[in-house]
């Protein structure tokens, strides 16, 4: 049995398509050169080495097509896109639930995205992050350091926000 919080799969993962056709050579190509493109910190082309990789794709449930994900995701965080950032994250959880890096990069960008957010907002995703990075610890049994970096990061700043609108609330009750 499994149940959702905030988009993460607590219990057993989904199966991946069991199809089992990997990417097009097509795809594998794109992906690499995807990835040349990233090492150059050329983050648009590399997008669009990733998206191609994506529709080149016979099985889109394939693992493969989570990385293809994932990596687009990273190049959007490299941009500061993270609503796109989180949106591809997302979408390589939605076809492997236990990858890692995916809930690494869609807990990052929830987090930048909470900086922009503010207020209740931001609260709700500093939670959310704070979901993914300890998913991302312990699927990797707490071997991952950004996973683990993170997480305590996020813990001590979802804390002291918190503690902030507590007090505030207690200062409007008081006068």
């Amino acid at each position: 049995m499994s149940c959702s919080l905030s988009g993460l799969l607590v219990g057993p993962p989904p199966a991946l398509s069991s199809n089992f056709q990997s990417a097009t050579p097509a795809a594998v190509a794109a992906k690499e050169r995807g990835n040349k493109r990233f090492q150059g910190r050329q983050y648009d082309k590399a997008i669009e080495e990733y998206t191609a990789a994506i529709e080149l794709s016979p099985d889109k449930a394939h693992k493969d097509v989570a990385i293809f994900y994932s990596n687009r995701a990273h190049c959007h965080q490299q941009r500061d896109a993270f609503a796109e950032a989180e949106a591809d994250a997302s979408a390589a959880l939605a076809i492997d639930a236990t990858y890692v890096k995916a809930l690494c990069r869609r807990g990052f960008a929830r987090e930048k995205l909470a900086t922009a957010a503010g207020g209740a907002r931001a609260v709700e995703l500093l939670e959310a992050a704070v979901l993914d990075m300890t998913a991302a610890c312990i699927l990797s049994g707490f071997q991952n350091d950004t996973a683990t970096g993170n997480t305590d990061r996020l813990l001590k700043e979802l804390g002291q926000r918190k503690a902030e609108t507590r007090i505030k609330a207690r200062r409007r009750h008081s006068t």
